[in-house]
């Protein structure tokens, strides 16, 4: 008989692998709620790529034709998701708590999702001369990211536990 291990999650490379997969898992559920989103507030269902497509080119999204938005969002939402992806992994790698309870990993990873609204919403849009992204009414883009990014990427985590740190 076999006795199961703990993965261990030590080092970078474990961090990066799982932020990987965790964080393009979360933008994915991301962006399909914020095209399905789209479409039922009357909008086109392909304008995400557009709002995406904004913050590396700069200019509001709806002067952005879909032929540039569609590569160019798909590029910088999935980029930017896998880099938070490997933040909430080095968390998880770096928080017993984290490693070993589902439910917290869970919380913890919705409470990243509104903190990532909060800094990319409300906080840095209008510095970094995105203020578009200010305008908008609040609550959607709330939504998102509290509900179709932050719980994903924390079930993600979760499904890998327990996790085991290697002793220093």
């Amino acid at each position: 008989m076999e006795v199961a291990t703990r993965p261990d999650v030590s080092g970078a490379g474990w961090a990066v692998r799982h932020g990987l997969i965790g964080g393009a898992i979360a933008g994915i559920v991301f962006a399909l709620a914020e095209m399905v989103g789209s479409a039922l507030m009357g909008m086109p269902f392909l304008m995400p790529f557009q709002v995406f497509a904004s913050i590396p080119i700069g200019i509001p999204p709806m002067d952005i034709p879909l032929g540039t938005a569609i590569p160019v969002g798909a590029v910088a939402h999935m980029l930017l998701s896998i880099i938070y992806g490997v933040a909430f992994a080095l968390a998880v790698q770096n928080i017993a708590l984290l490693r070993t309870s589902g439910p917290a990993t869970i919380i913890a990873a919705t409470l990243f999702g509104i903190a990532l609204w909060f800094v990319n919403i409300v906080v840095l849009p209008v510095p970094l001369g995105r203020p578009w992204f200010a305008m908008g009414p609040p609550i959607p883009p709330f939504i998102y990211h509290a509900i179709f990014f932050g719980p994903p990427l924390g079930l993600y985590f979760a499904s890998r536990l327990p996790l085991s740190a290697r002793a220093a």
